[in-house]
């Protein structure tokens, strides 16, 4: 029976189409159909043999005497020879033309006959056409590409349209002809934007990654493409690329053909300018948890890349945190307004526009020791170091600067506290401590003063980024061993000075506690040794 060939022939059709469908998916798509001019050179061009695919009713029409099938199935139209278009110049001097050469799949039935038949109950009978009617049969169903040329209007040259595509084609090609030409060559000849041309192989789509690239149109702050074959659906961790058509100004957003989204960087902030160039090559992926669905920017050749603002010492700095061109350093030691920095560099210019802020604040004095009677001693204790910082600061603005005093000493009492060094509204680093008065022991040995200890600074705020916070040094512990020999608390080491000892009473260079005062027995009361001024260096940068 002619319906055991037929269906036997439609289920091999069938498995094909969805092989297709599972390895190119649904969307319309053409390979191969290239555009070229004819040889010798003239006013026409061939289109090259090819293939169209489209999802298409399985049968159309009844085939024989299977009926029509109207479930979808992806098919392949086969072009088996060059098509020529004839595209002629415009007669207007100034003025050109562009041609659009469009594709569809098209099913044709032919090879209409009237076949022999044969009585299936009376094999002996020969039948003209089915049941002996004469009724004729078309003899084959031919999947193959349609072309069409699509003349636009001729217009004044730059300002010519290509015609838009008819309702079931797809534009594939456009010819452009300025008056006056006499043949058409290669330059004449563009691809119509966003034609779905498929690679040459599948091999060939997996090298250069055809399906996930594309040359991006549309406007600086929001990117267009157009993917062959075109995105269906977004999937978190799904990677596309494209070439941008410009650099962004601010927040951008990607139109991969199912509508413009949010385009974020590495920190998943909106951008703000720079992070695209023209013709540099973005990476983005879909990630549906960030602001409802965005792309997050993986690399912009280029570009700026956004990243997440460092926390740890190994962690890649923000523009805020990075410290560019180094200008000079302010070394402020009293009271007054920092004023940001302005020098010439290269014969212009230039005013500072990061900081780091270091230093340290005064240094607490040592204790003074109580008045001794016979058989009794006292010894004071150190004063502690200022507390040392390091922290950034950007953008730099007019800060007022308050600078304690170092701690002094006070005969039979208690040395005085450092005091605190502020910065603005940002810092407040605590001074050193006194030392303890050395309190009168009549059997030994045994702690007399204890040393100063330090308090706690509080830096922060909007564009500050601490690196260091650290408390300054305690002071020594004053302690009497005998009615005439006493080791008096030594000062808290700086970073930036010396603590008080034995030949150096007060604190030397910045930040660091002085010596406590001691008394053997029968002696009077002592003062404890100043601490060492605070330090304020800013070292400016572009």
């Amino acid at each position: 029976m002619e319906t055991d060939l037929l269906q036997s022939n439609k289920n091999t059709f069938i498995s094909i189409g969805h092989v297709l469908q599972d390895m190119i998916g649904t969307s319309t798509l053409f390979s191969g159909l290239g555009c070229v001019p004819t040889a010798p050179a003239g006013m026409t061009v061939n289109v090259n043999p090819g293939r169209a695919y489209s999802l298409q009713a399985t049968d159309t029409g009844p085939w024989s005497s299977l009926l029509a099938d109207a479930t979808p199935l992806m098919k392949q139209g086969i072009l088996l020879a060059a098509q020529n278009f004839s595209c002629p110049a415009p007669s207007t001097a100034g003025f050109s033309i562009n041609y659009l050469i469009q594709g569809a799949f098209q099913e044709v039935d032919g090879g209409s006959a009237v076949l022999p038949y044969y009585n299936a109950a009376n094999p002996s009978q020969a039948f003209s056409g089915p049941n002996g009617t004469g009724t004729s049969n078309t003899t084959y169903r031919d999947n193959t590409v349609q072309l069409q040329l699509k003349a636009g209007v001729a217009a004044t040259t730059g300002s010519q349209i290509t015609p838009t595509p008819d309702s079931g084609f797809t534009g594939l090609w456009v010819v452009t002809v300025p008056f006056g030409a006499s043949t058409i060559t290669s330059g004449n000849i563009s691809q119509y934007a966003g034609a779905p041309f498929l690679p040459a192989s599948l091999l060939a789509m997996i090298q250069q990654a055809g399906g996930s690239y594309a040359v991006a149109t549309g406007t600086a702050n929001a990117h267009v493409a157009a993917f062959t074959p075109p995105i269906t659906a977004r999937v978190d961790g799904m990677v596309l690329r494209y070439k941008a058509p410009a650099a962004n100004t601010g927040a951008l957003t990607f139109n991969d053909g199912l509508g413009a989204v949010a385009v974020v960087g590495a920190a998943h902030s909106a951008l703000q300018g720079g992070e695209t160039a023209a013709n540099g090559d973005v990476w983005v992926q879909w990630n549906s948890s960030i602001g409802g669905g965005s792309y997050v920017m993986l690399d912009s050749t280029g570009g700026a890349l956004q990243v997440g603002a460092a926390t740890q010492p190994s962690h890649a700095l923000q523009a805020g945190q990075a410290l560019g061109l180094y200008l000079g350093t302010q070394v402020i030691t009293s009271s007054t307004t920092y004023t940001p920095g302005t020098y010439t560099i290269g014969g212009r210019t230039v005013t500072a526009t990061k900081g780091r802020f270091r230093g340290t604040a005064p240094g607490g004095a040592g204790g003074g020791s109580t008045a001794t009677g016979a058989g009794q001693a006292a010894a004071g204790g150190g004063g502690s170091a200022g507390n040392t910082f390091d922290f950034l600061f950007s953008p730099l603005t007019s800060l007022s600067i308050t600078m304690g005093a170092a701690g002094a000493g006070s005969s039979g009492a208690a040395g005085g506290t450092g005091g605190s060094l502020t910065i603005g509204s940002i810092a407040t680093i605590a001074g050193g401590r006194g030392g303890n008065n050395g309190g009168v022991l009549g059997s030994f040995p045994g702690n007399s003063g204890g040393g100063g200890i330090a308090a706690s600074s509080t830096i922060g705020g909007t564009g500050v980024v601490v690196i260091e916070n650290i408390p300054g040094q305690t002071g020594d512990v004053g302690v009497a061993f005998g009615t005439g020999y006493v080791k008096v608390g030594f000062g808290g080491q700086s970073r930036y000075g010396s603590g008080g000892v034995f030949n150096q009473g007060a604190g030397s260079g910045y930040g660091a506690g002085g010596l406590g005062g001691g008394a053997g027995q029968s002696s009077g009361a002592t003062s404890g040794f100043a601490g060492a001024p605070g330090l304020l260096i800013i070292d400016e940068y572009a």
